[in-house]
């Protein structure tokens, strides 16, 4: 009898954990998914639950506090989300034995720099989504060896609010689009 690999995505209702489930697979790997209803990652319990029921042998964590500017009015839950969810899912999937794969941004870097960011370039966040981002990466790792850290930037995709879908509804509906230039990405 064949085993079937699972990989557990949390978040996967969001714009990057839909968008893990409208890729391609190949044929001997299989995706289950949990989203924020399903699994709240700031409550240990509920993240061991899951993985015992699917009996996975990979976690991605694409949950995540992601309104960046609410972040700053609401700290309280953007760490606790991003930093204690985080760990909390990286311990989980350590108990279990489990590699986990954790998505961050780039918004843990100032923006300073005139060239791409490499991952060794020293993190200096200027938001408090950023700030607990990092800080979420920290627990990561500090929780689980067998973790891995990607930082992600200026994502989009069909699912969810992004910058391209607001630029293409914008030229739709006004013709002509106002906005910042200076930021590259």
């Amino acid at each position: 009898m064949s085993h079937t690999p699972v990989i557990l995505v949390l978040g996967d209702q969001g714009q990057l954990g839909r968008s893990l489930w409208a890729a391609p697979l190949p044929p001997w790997l299989e995706l289950a998914g949990r989203d924020v209803d399903q699994v709240d990652i700031t409550d240990p319990s509920q993240i061991r639950r899951a993985l015992d029921e699917t009996s996975c042998a990979l976690v991605v964590n694409a949950a995540a506090y992601t309104a960046v500017d609410r972040a700053e009015a609401e700290p309280q839950a953007a760490y606790a989300v991003n930093e204690a969810g985080a760990g909390n899912v990286a311990s989980a999937c350590a108990a279990h034995g489990l590699p986990l794969i954790h998505l961050s941004t780039d918004y843990v870097f100032d923006g300073a720099l005139d060239r791409p960011y490499g991952p060794d370039d020293p993190a200096n966040p200027l938001s408090v989504y950023g700030a607990s981002k990092l800080a979420g990466e920290k627990a990561v790792a500090q929780a689980n060896p067998r973790s891995m850290i990607l930082r992600t930037a200026w994502l989009f995709s069909p699912h969810g609010a992004n910058f391209v879908k607001t630029m293409l509804r914008l030229g739709r509906n006004n013709g002509a689009v106002s906005v910042v230039d200076d930021q590259v990405g």
